[in-house]
Formats: structure tokens, C-alpha cells, sequence
């Protein structure tokens, strides 16, 4: 039974490095078509997908690691992917919701809008149409940009194509 299980478990382990492989080529592949169609994966999207992505490589490069024969070598190598994994997991991670942003819908004059937030020294929110709960427009339709405060500075309103149609200025700004 244990043999079985032994055996189980390394034919799951070689489909797993065909399903990474898969996922990040469908997932690249998906992002250019995507791309092509002006339309955009949601956040959450993006994050689950990195993180599948990221996680699958770290097993793969793991579990090969424990097929190296000299012991030290192989203990060696495991800290130092330890070291990496964690390294990349605290510096990615600020950055990727810094870059990516935090998104969430809202609706405006009947239009349901995804939301991209970026908080980095001062707020952005980028608002793009909302298509489901998987893709959005990649073409920006506003652009609220807040002080370090959150106070409204300025809202730019973009046509569908997005070009830039009109300017508001806060009171003050």
C-alpha cells in the first residue's frame, strides 16, 4: 500500500509540472488575446493566476531539489530556495498590489465600472468598464487622482476610444 501510494504520488507530481507549464503558457497566451481585444483581466484574476504560478515553481524546483544525491549539497540548496521563496513573497507581494492595485466595482450614471485603485505617495483610481467578473475594458474611462490626504484633486473623463475629453478640477485644486 505504501508503494502505491509512493507511486500515486509521483505521477501526480509529473502531471504537476505539465499543469504549471500549461497554466502560465494558457495564462500568457490569454493575457495576449486579451490584449488584442482592448480587454483585461480582473485583479483578482491576476493575483490567483501569479500566485499559482509562483507557488507551482516552487514545488517543481523543491521536489527536484530533493533528487540530488550528495545530502549537504541538497540541504544547502533547499535553505537557500527557502531563502528566495520568502525574499520574492515579502518584496512581490507590496509591489505586485502597488502596481496592480486593489480593484472593486462601481456603478456611475448606469455604468458598472471596474475600479483600480493605486495607493503608492498619493491615490489613482482608474475606472475601466466593467465586462463580468473575469475581464474589463483595458481602455481608461476615468481618472480620479486624490492628494496624499485623499483629498479630490482632478477627474479626467476619457470617449471610448480612450482619449481625453474634459478635465475637472476640485475646488481649490
Amino acid at each position: 500500500e505504501m508503494a502505491e501510494m509512493k507511486l500515486s504520488l509521483a505521477g501526480f507530481y509529473k502531471h504537476f509540472e505539465k499543469f504549471v507549464c500549461a497554466y502560465a503558457g494558457i495564462y500568457i497566451l490569454a493575457n495576449i488575446v486579451l490584449f488584442i481585444c482592448k480587454l483585461r483581466f480582473r485583479a483578482w484574476f491576476t493575483y490567483l493566476s501569479l500566485a499559482i504560478i509562483f507557488l507551482g515553481i516552487c514545488i517543481c524546483v523543491t521536489v527536484n531539489t530533493f533528487r540530488i544525491y550528495k545530502k549537504l549539497i541538497r540541504y544547502l540548496l533547499l535553505i537557500g530556495f527557502l531563502a528566495i521563496y520568502l525574499s520574492i513573497s515579502v518584496v512581490a507581494l507590496p509591489v505586485l498590489f502597488t502596481v496592480v492595485g486593489i480593484e472593486n466595482t462601481a456603478q456611475i450614471d448606469d455604468t458598472k465600472y471596474s475600479v483600480v485603485t493605486r495607493d503608492f505617495l498619493d491615490t489613482d483610481k482608474y475606472y475601466y468598464e466593467y465586462k463580468n467578473f473575469l475581464v474589463s475594458s483595458q481602455v481608461l474611462r476615468i481618472h480620479e487622482f486624490y492628494t496624499t490626504g485623499n483629498e479630490p484633486l482632478y477627474t479626467e473623463i476619457f470617449d471610448e476610444d480612450g482619449n481625453e475629453v474634459d478635465t475637472i478640477y476640485a475646488p481649490g485644486g
